[in-house]
């Protein structure tokens, strides 16, 4: 069989079997490292700020986060410039967790992946909690194959209610323009869009 055939049957297998959510003591958080983030695949970049939880801006993106339940809309796509705190809130929101497995991916690396690499794709495909960062990047150089990974991991994520975060630096004229494929935008029209002021950065 194909293997990606055999990707698809095993996400329609799997479709009933989410795991349990895991509650999280936050007064048992212990401090970020940097083998947390390498673990997980959130970069090291922002291990400075994450480790420094007094300084955190409480932005659009946290309090989407704060109030989000995934019962009821199954993924957040942050939208913004560069700058305005969608990647750090999501790296924030699955550090928080502490998942101990690969819970982050860029969208540019999924426009990389071939053949053999479809079962990293069929493991994130269940991930409980999972970051898609930069989504949008992928688009110059992507194929009908990550597009066709792109779409089951989204498909699987949205069946089994597992919350996921997207950021993007698109605008929502620019996603409904580049991304027609009907599957994908109606996944992600069940999730929560949430924009940010463009004229704002963060950085300095």
């Amino acid at each position: 069989m194909n293997e990606f055939n055999d990707f698809q049957k095993y996400c329609l297998e799997m479709a009933e079997k989410a795991p349990d959510e895991i509650e999280i003591d936050e007064q048992k958080i212990k401090p970020v490292t940097k083998k947390d983030l390498s673990v997980v695949g959130v970069p090291l970049r922002y291990y400075e700020p994450l480790s420094q939880q007094g300084n955190i801006v409480d932005n659009e993106f946290m309090k989407a986060i704060a109030e989000w339940n995934h019962k009821e809309k199954w993924c957040l796509i942050f939208s913004g410039n560069v700058g305005t705190g969608k990647s750090f809130a999501a790296a924030k929101w699955i550090m928080d967790h502490r998942p101990d497995k690969l819970s982050w991916l860029s969208a540019g690396e999924l426009a990389d992946y071939k053949y053999n690499e479809y079962r990293l794709f069929k493991e994130l495909c269940g991930r409980y909690r999972l970051v898609i960062d930069d989504w949008g990047t992928e688009y110059d150089t992507a194929s009908n194959i990550s597009m066709s990974i792109f779409r089951m991991v989204i498909d699987r994520r949205h069946a089994n209610e597992l919350p996921t975060i997207i950021t993007t630096n698109m605008t929502g004229n620019e996603i409904k323009k580049r991304y027609n494929d009907p599957r994908i935008r109606d996944r992600l029209r069940q999730g929560l869009f949430v924009f940010s002021d463009r004229s704002k950065s963060l950085r300095k």
